[in-house]
């Protein structure tokens, strides 16, 4: 059966998903998640494109990646294969290391941008593992609130969804969270793993990886 298309095109907003392989932890500790963040970093040296947001869970992560030029399918081989190398060899472990190829989904920025940015700083606080995402160490959420730097991901777009004019932008994305905190989960994993876009793309639009 052939690959599903997937929406490959520099400009574009994506929701990036994996795992590891058997939905098995994915971060054994801290220094896993360092290492990830660092591959990262490293990939971003080599390709065009810009992390919006993350959030590292135990067996899986999300992101949320602006491309430049670069095709988002050269740039997560490039990084996943590092990463799977340098793990597999760390545990002295062999064979698949994600649980699948990793999930995008595109994001009609308009409408959905600060929802799904919401979904992934919750994601901690909705899997039991904190009562306030600030708490969770593993995103950029606590940095983006309290205006720190973060080495990672960059918060203006995201910012310039709320209003600039009286300075209160952190804010209104803090009370935007929050106000969701005590809802049910927006969407379902299984679900999620079979979201094509969040939002409305042109079909025309879709091809194949490069």
């Amino acid at each position: 059966m052939p690959r599903p298309l997937r929406i490959d095109i520099p400009g574009l907003v994506y929701h990036v998903i994996n795992r590891g392989v058997k939905k098995q932890a994915f971060f054994h500790d801290d220094e896993d998640r360092w290492e990830f963040l660092d591959w990262l970093k490293q990939t971003r040296r080599h390709y065009d494109f810009q992390v919006q947001q993350y959030g590292l869970m135990t067996n899986h992560f999300h992101l949320l990646l602006r491309l430049g030029e670069a095709s988002l399918s050269r740039l997560m081989q490039y990084f996943g294969s590092r990463l799977a190398k340098s793990f597999n060899r760390k545990y002295s472990q062999g064979g698949h290391f994600f649980e699948s190829r990793f999930h995008s989904i595109p994001v009609e920025t308009d409408t959905y941008y600060k929802v799904v940015s919401r979904y992934i700083h919750l994601n901690p606080v909705k899997a039991g593992m904190v009562a306030k995402p600030e708490d969770y160490p593993w995103s950029n959420y606590h940095s983006l609130i309290n205006g720190l730097h973060d080495p990672i991901a960059d918060p203006a777009f995201l910012l310039d969804h709320f209003p600039p004019e009286d300075g209160f932008q952190r804010e209104r994305y803090r009370r935007f969270v929050e106000d969701d905190i005590t809802s049910p989960p927006l969407i379902s994993d299984w679900v999620l793993q079979r979201l094509r876009s969040w939002g409305r793309l042109p079909v025309a639009l879709a091809q194949r990886p490069r």
